[in-house]
């Protein structure tokens, strides 16, 4: 298996989870097998998995700031995904 904590791959890993990429497309890209991916994002605390969370929650974020730009210029598909996003999250603070 590869060394899922060199530097360049942690970089890269980040970046294309930023944008979208999928485990399988990143495996592609950084030529590593998806399973030893899925192998891999099981552990929390592995770096690789560091990378590819931190990844996807930023496009998570930029996403959502987008969407609430959106909606304050009056677009109402994007208020109405805003109010869907602060039900969940409501309903997820009551639940934890």
């Amino acid at each position: 298996m590869k060394n899922l904590s060199d530097e360049n791959l942690l970089k890269t890993t980040k970046d294309l989870a930023a944008v979208g990429y999928t485990l399988k497309e990143i495996a592609e890209v950084i030529q590593v097998s998806e399973s030893d991916l899925k192998e891999a994002i099981i552990d929390n605390e592995n770096p690789f998995t560091k990378a590819y969370l931190t990844g996807k929650n930023e496009l998570k974020f930029s996403v959502r700031v987008s969407l609430s730009d959106l909606a304050a210029n009056g677009s109402m598909p994007a208020t109405l995904k805003i109010i869907e996003l602060l039900q969940i999250q409501e309903t997820n603070e009551r639940l934890d």
